[in-house]
């Protein structure tokens, strides 16, 4: 093996970029609220919205964010949020996401991540079933996970699932709970602080240079062995 191959491969070797793995924690914060699709109360101001394509490095579907407590100032109607699980869901911040409407709520990206850990809450029922589901790429599902969620905290689920593409959140309808008094009904949960890794390649840059200077040094190599013979 000449020189400029051996320098090649140890360079190469000590420069080809290792992926890396960025940690990002989901928590909803840092939305500004306009006219969106419901009212904290029957004519109060608008206070929420669906979280848009891209949010925390994800796309979203059928999710939602809220700032629970928030309500036009003087509106004599009560806010049905402010004492319910969309409240006592929050982790941190003043604002939590939801899954809206009992179909599956999605989470995913063309590239993969590690689903690593969530905090879920029923918005108003106690003992509510929602059923967790992971895909890499197919529609076989590689993990499932069956949960049972209370509205009066948030409990945080581990999950580290890898090499996924998308998960899936949904309330078994058939096991929604018992309603816990709060004045309002449905299937909705409430999440916050969701933390996933995903998946960051480096850019080759090193490598780029790397050609460029073994070509040089093959220059240098073939102008020194013309100039011996």
């Amino acid at each position: 093996m000449n020189g400029i191959r051996r320098l090649a491969l140890v360079v190469a070797a000590a420069t080809v970029p290792a992926t890396a793995w960025a940690q990002t924690t989901a928590d909803f914060e840092g939305f500004t609220f306009t006219q969106t699709d419901y009212s904290c109360a029957p004519f109060g101001e608008l206070v929420t919205a669906p979280v848009p394509f891209g949010y925390a490095g994800l796309n979203w579907d059928d999710f939602y964010v809220l700032n629970p407590g928030l309500c036009r100032p003087g509106d004599p109607h009560p806010n049905p949020y402010d004492l319910s699980g969309y409240t006592n869901g929050r982790v941190s911040g003043t604002n939590v996401g939801y899954a809206g409407f009992g179909f599956p709520s999605a989470i995913w990206s063309p590239g993969p991540f590690t689903f690593n850990s969530i905090y879920l809450t029923a918005a108003w029922n106690n003992g509510m079933t929602v059923l967790v589901k992971g895909y890499g790429g197919g529609s076989t599902p590689l993990y499932s996970r069956t949960l049972i969620l209370d509205s009066e905290a948030p409990t945080l689920f581990p999950f580290n699932w890898t090499g996924l593409n998308r998960v899936t959140l949904e309330t078994d309808l058939d096991h929604q709970g018992a309603n816990a008094g709060y004045g309002g009904s449905g299937p909705q949960f409430v999440v916050d602080d969701m933390l996933f890794n995903a998946e960051v390649v480096p850019e080759p840059v090193t490598l780029l240079l790397l050609g460029t200077g073994l070509a040089g040094l093959a220059g240098i190599r073939r102008r020194r062995k013309n100039a011996t013979d």
